[in-house]
């Protein structure tokens, strides 16, 4: 009986002690992976901005900074870009590689091991990366991926950013703000209900403050949130403080950033854009009634548009420049805006706007009913580019609408049209 009892206790013990190390084990198991390093900064950011003078600078010495994370590529705004501040001074460091917030959080601490790596200037922005050859030309990119552990040390877990520095008057802002996390206090949105970006390209909106100054609120056309619309009312923006050629520039991290109490309900999306830029009439497309002349792409000094002239065939002419079909039930607060230039000859009447909603959308635009919108504001001449302003659509219904340019010439009376960044937008139902 006591030997039985020994033995009952013996495998309590081990049983116990199993548990125990069991417990311990997948307590080391679940322990993250701090990461330290065993160095210091021996440089102030604001030092190493100081020191930069011009062009491509290739950092020779044994540098070594320290910041903390303000803002990473997490929402898509901030592109293969960290901005990283210390207690003098911010700076912006170009990195290729993507998802660089799964490691370089906002409040992570952050070594650079600058020998090796460049400074540059990119629109007054001083910012660091890798020194390379362009055609010949020194340029200061972006660090390659293979390298960027070479150069960027975590310390410790992220904690919290800098206290972003308060501003409730625009114009305070100069040089010393560059880089670094601001908070605008008591300022508005100049367009409220406005996406934050267009789906096409990056956008800026302009934030107002009780003075009346503005900066630019610049957003990515890549950012998670550009199909937001801005908030209505008075409020805060934290963001990252910036200037491209001298004019000053503001950018958010995310929605976290806006501080208002009346977001805007529903916001603006481009149903019809079109800007010509990919070499084609793009979405649109053209019909002949008349003549041979016939609506084309073109460009000139950086511009895109569709384009008409009478000049080619000297005879009279009728084309059609169509929109694809578009669900106007879907939408409601429609409005249109185009931009036009036009020369030679006398161009009054020869580009009208129509809208049909039974047309097929293939065969003579003249065997279905257009309504005419008008007046509309067009250039007058000069190839001087004018914008239509925006035209109210909200009354036109239908489920499958189309609009059209009609341009029309007599054979002794043979303007060119030009017409471009053609948005329909409106707010979905």
């Amino acid at each position: 009986m006591k030997k039985i009892n020994l033995k009952i206790a013996f495998i309590l013990i081990i049983t116990a002690f199993a548990v125990f190390y069991g417990c311990i084990k997948k307590d080391i198991d679940v322990t993250p992976n701090v990461p330290y390093v065993d160095f210091k900064a021996n440089k102030s950011i604001k030092s190493l901005i100081d020191g930069y003078i011009s062009g491509v600078d290739t950092i020779k010495e044994d540098w070594i900074i320290k910041g903390v994370v303000t803002a990473n590529d997490e929402s898509g705004n901030f592109y293969k870009t960290l901005y990283i501040q210390d207690d003098s001074a911010a700076i912006n460091i170009q990195i290729d590689r993507s998802n660089m917030f799964n490691a370089f959080k906002v409040g992570q601490v952050v070594y650079i091991k600058l020998k090796g790596l460049c400074l540059g200037n990119y629109g007054g922005m001083i910012q660091i990366g890798f020194p390379y050859t362009d055609a010949g030309s020194p340029t200061c990119g972006r660090i390659p991926d293979v390298f960027v552990d070479d150069h960027l040390f975590r310390d410790s877990m992220p904690g919290n950013p800098p206290t972003p520095l308060t501003i409730n008057d625009i114009n305070t802002l100069n040089d010393s703000y560059k880089g670094k996390l601001v908070k605008l206090t008591g300022v508005v949105f100049e367009t409220p209900c406005e996406a934050y970006s267009l789906d096409y390209s990056a956008t800026s909106n302009n934030i107002i403050d009780k003075q009346g100054n503005k900066i630019v609120l610049r957003t990515s056309n890549f950012a998670t949130f550009r199909a937001k619309g801005l908030p209505i009312d008075t409020g805060t923006v934290i963001g990252i403080y910036s200037t491209y050629n001298g004019a000053k520039q503001f950018a958010i991290r995310d929605l976290n950033d806006v501080i208002y109490q009346q977001p805007c309900p529903s916001a603006f999306v481009n149903i019809v854009n079109e800007s010509f830029a990919s070499g084609t009439l793009g979405v649109f497309k053209q019909y002949s009634v008349l003549g041979t002349d016939v609506w084309n792409y073109g460009t000139y000094s950086g511009k895109y548009y569709a384009q008409i002239t009478g000049y080619a065939s000297g005879t009279a002419n009728e084309d059609w420049l169509i929109s694809p079909a578009v669900n106007m039930d879907a939408y409601f607060d429609e409005s249109l805006i185009f931009e036009t230039a036009t020369k030679y000859d006398n161009p009054a009447g020869t580009l009208k706007l129509y809208w049909s909603n039974n047309y097929s959308g293939t065969d003579n635009p003249n065997n279905a009913t257009w309504t005419e919108i008008a007046p509309i504001n067009l250039s007058t001449g000069n190839f001087t580019w004018v914008s239509s302003g925006n035209i109210d659509f909200s009354a036109i219904s239908g489920n499958k609408v189309y609009f059209a340019f009609k341009y029309t010439c007599a054979a002794n009376n043979k303007p060119t049209w030009e017409v471009t960044n053609i948005r329909l937008r409106g707010k979905k139902n």
